[in-house]
């Protein structure tokens, strides 16, 4: 997943710096990095479905396999058209997998640990972002992306070694098998019997699908809209403007130093905010992560927006005297989204729904989260137009600001609770 956000960051420019048979333009830029959040939207709005029939596992290892064909598009590509066409199908992929990984990681992690494990998700998301990040320095775009395409594959490979979700298990009547999934997290001489006991109790009042009437009871519109609300402050943050087109804001920026390198550090810095954010996210709790977290990508973005005001209207001064800040801001960014924005929200989402709604409300709630993305990144370029590029950062900034509104009015903590007494709090 991380692979594919952060693919055109390095892709993008490689391709117009060396011999290709053909260019990208500063528009079909734009949709080589928004286009695989359409695909993401769609991938999203089937990946709930599509993992409640074949179940987590199943459907997590079969999606690399059309994520491979995806990359190998790319590699063939021989015009922009077609780099359209891999970008599409790898972003199908990436929305069925931000659906069914998160719901994975809650089902089968107790609640002492749930945040830390799905705080990993995310590490993962930046240490592929770093992959591209660093790997695109020196690759070419084409064995860019095969590199991406071998990663996969060693992502099914892992997760076929892992069992399936004992909650999945049991809703389909497998309970000896889900009893022996519980054992492999557990250990094989683990007493699992509260946890069964749990899992019974929970079908008994969830043993139908959730239908459209029950959404406008509170035990499941409250928890939609605070995971649709969450998704909303993720993107309008900035984020994916940040992955898709790192290189090319420090190339505008006119540091001395390589863009591909303050790239990497940026990367690297992602993966440091992760890493803190797996030892303090259940000791914390969510919600206060979230508020850091949101001061410091507003403070950032708002950085972002007064180097860029500086650069249009006094560019001398801001090429001699800050052109420190562009890299201190988006390193202050990608610390702050990382250690709480870019894992909690997927986290909670698969912590907030009951069992019988987690297929329909995580890909709603997943389809919306890449819709905004798509919102965001394709028109960012025409949004820089209208209002100058420190114009769009000020505007990312101030939905920064109002989300820690959002968090401290609407959001629970769900640090050390159990799925069932986050699902009871809601009724």
């Amino acid at each position: 997943m991380g692979s594919v956000i952060g693919y055109p960051s390095p892709a993008v420019p490689n391709i117009n710096e060396h011999r290709n048979p053909f260019r990208v333009s500063l528009e079909e830029s734009s949709w080589v990095g928004s286009i695989i959040t359409l695909g993401a939207l769609f991938g999203g709005l089937i990946g709930g479905s599509y993992m409640d029939r074949l179940g987590r596992k199943l459907s997590s290892i079969a999606i690399n396999f059309p994520l491979s064909i995806g990359w190998l598009i790319i590699v063939a590509a021989p015009n922009v058209a077609w780099l359209y066409v891999g970008r599409t199908v790898t972003g199908v992929c990436v929305g069925i997998i931000s659906c069914i990984i998160p719901v994975y990681i809650a089902e089968i992690a107790p609640p002492a640990i749930r945040g830390i494990l799905g705080t990993c998700h995310q590490l993962f998301i930046c240490l592929g972002i770093l992959f591209t990040y660093a790997f695109g320095s020196f690759l070419p775009w084409t064995w860019l992306a095969i590199s991406c395409s071998v990663v996969c594959n060693l992502f099914s490979i892992c997760m076929s070694l892992m069992p399936e979700s004992p909650r999945w298990l049991y809703g389909q009547g497998r309970k000896e098998e889900a009893e022996c999934a519980l054992k492999w997290f557990h250990g094989d001489k683990a007493d699992v019997t509260n946890e069964l006991r749990e899992l019974e109790e929970n079908f008994k009042v969830s043993a139908e699908k959730a239908s459209f009437r029950e959404f406008l009871q509170p035990v499941l519109y409250k928890p939609l809209l605070i995971s649709l609300g969450l998704m909303v402050f993720q993107q309008f943050s900035g984020i994916n403007v940040v992955m898709f087109y790192t290189v090319s804001i420090f190339q505008m920026a006119g540091s001395s130093m390589d863009a591909n390198v303050q790239t990497i550090v940026v990367g690297v810095v992602g993966v440091i905010g992760t890493l803190v954010s797996i030892v303090v996210i259940d000791l914390a709790g969510r919600r206060v992560l979230l508020l850091a977290s949101g001061f410091l990508m507003g403070l950032s973005m708002a950085g972002m927006g007064a180097f860029f005001y500086e650069l249009a209207f006094n560019p001398v001064y801001a090429k001699e005297s800050l052109t420190w800040l562009p890299i201190t801001c988006l390193v202050i960014f990608n610390f702050g989204f990382d250690v709480a924005y870019g894992p909690i929200p997927w986290l909670m989402m698969g912590e907030l729904f009951p069992a019988r709604a987690k297929g329909v409300a995580s890909s709603t709630a997943t389809a919306f989260n890449w819709f905004c993305a798509f919102i965001l990144t394709k028109f960012f370029v025409n949004l820089t137009e209208s209002v100058g590029v420190y114009g769009a950062y000020w505007l990312m900034a101030g939905f920064c600001f109002v989300s820690l509104v959002f968090v401290s009015l609407v959001v629970p903590e769900t640090k050390g609770k159990t799925l069932e007494d986050i699902e009871r709090s809601f009724n």
